[in-house]
């Protein structure tokens, strides 16, 4: 639907740049339904993934996969999510978003429609695929219709809206999923997600964003650098992944690593050197600011992974099934949508380190408020830390791109593709990177505490022994022969002691995270309230040079 048609555009209502919409001035009924369809959108690219994420060990015994398989199934979808964040800016350019976005949904029914039919490992790594592939398209749609639902002083709160939406919908998987397989149907798993492609297709058909303007965007190096890059990407989202499973002693995930650094570093060399790159490493490198803003960005996807491996890791150590923690991911549900509103409503310009400096002093808080957990915690125990570390990861997440956004902007239109690929790059593997982290500091942790425990453990001594007969005792009425009991209750007491270490790594994790917290509150704190002493704005040379761009690129695609 091209609004050009109807009548001709103000300068407000141009696209700033080729592959974007334009922004006519929709009656209130029409931006209604742009809202209800980009939180539709919005959900859909982010249960792609949540989905995933919420039922992998499902998935391995749905299809009698190892853990190494299982960890290919997310390498499969994590690969092509990174991949497409980079090369999505030049699609958009060259054959429009909504166009790309119809085709790319129709495929993903499609292949829902075959696990219906083909139950296998290969199935379901392509399968995967196309959900990266889509998520990671679908997230740019989210923006641009919730940005179509805003007046135009308020665009940029659709803006961290639509993206908000796509974070918000992990925990709402976990909070469904449990629902869905009450029965142990897994086939509902699909149906839900081809349920989701299918609304999502029908919506996008119905009423599609308003049109822009296109142009020539690929070029013939881009057929050198892009395979490159995307090889470089996959290679190390699958070192990510798989060394959590296989552990990162083996030799072949450090080839994937290197691999995978060689080839970025050679089309890093190819774009350092083009006269018009794909990825400006040079402003990147060099831009003030902008490698502070993909840093944090890094660190938004290390503190949503602490929910995942921090606190929920804990109590399935402790012996919790999914469906006994849905009022837990309840709770960080409706944490994390009062921080997106809260981001989105109280988003100001002139104050954009504000979120940050609040939302680390929240997650410090959190972090040290998780400590001291033992194995009688239970998910109430959470509700609260969790509560508001939920708030604080989405209640930053907008102000951060957003200042990435306007860096880029003030450059001018083409630095859009750096940011958005770098930015996205930066949010996929931060998250892989970061849960990798996490669960080798819990691993090492409970080694440490395991070699502590058993340094101070002595058979001969008689409340060890004591210890022992108990779990003994217990093996009884399976057994009369002693010597089995005797073992049974050794066993037993190891097992014990390696909750109990898990447990204090679990402790040493929160305290770590609360540490580095509050070492980042410092630090963003310290910058704000410098540039507050001086009377600055640390984005105010940009702002002028932002609003000098969208004034040209609204004259230009006037022409």
């Amino acid at each position: 639907m091209s609004q050009d048609n109807v009548y001709l555009l103000k300068p407000h209502e141009r696209p700033m740049m080729a592959g974007s919409p334009s922004f006519p001035d929709h009656p209130l009924q029409r931006r209604f339904w742009y809202a209800v369809i980009g939180v539709i959108v919005g959900l859909t690219a982010g249960f792609t993934n949540g989905m995933l994420l919420a039922n992998i060990p499902q998935i391995q015994g749905y299809l009698g996969l190892n853990p190494v398989q299982g960890g290919w199934v997310m390498v499969s979808y994590y690969m092509s999510s990174a991949i497409i964040s980079v090369l999505l800016f030049k699609i958009r350019q060259a054959f429009g978003l909504p166009r790309y976005v119809r085709y790319i949904v129709l495929g993903l029914i499609l292949t829902n429609c075959m696990q219906f039919f083909f139950h296998n490992y290969y199935m379901e790594l392509f399968a995967r695929c196309i959900s990266g592939l889509v998520g990671g398209s679908l997230n740019s749609m989210a923006m641009y219709y919730m940005m179509q639902a805003m007046p135009t002083v308020h665009r940029a709160k659709g803006i961290i809206l639509g993206l908000g939406l796509t974070q918000l919908s992990q925990p709402i998987a976990r909070v469904i999923s449990p629902l869905i397989l009450q029965h142990e149907q897994f086939q509902l798993i699909f149906s839900f997600q081809l349920g989701m492609a299918l609304l999502v297709s029908a919506a996008v058909w119905l009423l599609p964003i308003p049109s822009g303007y296109l142009e020539k965007s690929f070029e013939k190096i881009d057929l050198i650098s892009f395979p490159l890059m995307a090889t470089g990407i996959a290679f190390i989202c699958a070192g990510a992944v798989q060394g959590r499973i296989v552990w990162w002693d083996k030799d072949w995930i450090g080839y994937l690593f290197v691999a995978g650094f060689i080839c970025c570093m050679i089309s890093a060399i190819i774009e350092y050197n083009r006269k018009n790159p794909m990825l400006d490493i040079k402003w990147i490198l060099h831009a003030n600011g902008m490698l502070q803003v993909l840093v944090f960005g890094s660190l938004i996807r290390v503190a949503l992974s602490e929910q995942n491996m921090g606190a929920a890791g804990l109590l399935t150590v402790l012996g919790l099934s999914s469906d006994q923690m849905v009022h837990f991911y309840t709770v960080i549900t409706i944490g994390a949508t009062c921080g997106l509103l809260c981001s989105a409503f109280a988003f100001k310009v002139t104050d954009i380190k504000l979120p940050l400096v609040i939302s680390f002093a929240v997650i410090a808080i959190a972090s040290f408020m998780e400590v001291g957990q033992n194995q009688w915690s239970r998910p109430i125990n959470f509700y609260l830390p969790e509560f508001l570390i939920a708030f604080a990861s989405l209640f930053f997440f907008g102000p951060v791109m957003m200042e990435g956004m306007i860096r880029a902007l003030a450059k001018g239109s083409d630095y859009i593709m750096s940011f958005s690929a770098v930015f996205g790059f930066s949010q996929t593997v931060g998250g892989l990177m970061g849960s990798a982290l996490l669960n080798a500091f819990i691993t090492i942790r409970t080694r440490i505490h395991l070699i502590n425990s058993a340094d101070g453990v002595n058979l001969s001594d008689p409340l060890v022994n004591q210890l022992i007969q108990q779990n003994a005792a217990a093996a009884q009425r399976y057994s009369n022969d002693s010597v089995w009991n005797h073992a049974y209750g050794v066993s037993k007491l190891i097992q014990q002691d390696t909750v109990l270490a898990q447990i204090a790594a679990y402790n040493d994790l929160f305290v770590t995270v609360g540490v580095g917290s509050l070492i980042c509150f410092l630090v963003v704190g310290g910058h704000r309230w410098w540039h507050q002493f001086r009377g600055t704005n640390p984005i105010s040379r940009e702002l002028k040079f932002f609003a000098a761009a969208v004034q040209r690129a609204r004259q230009e695609s006037s022409k």
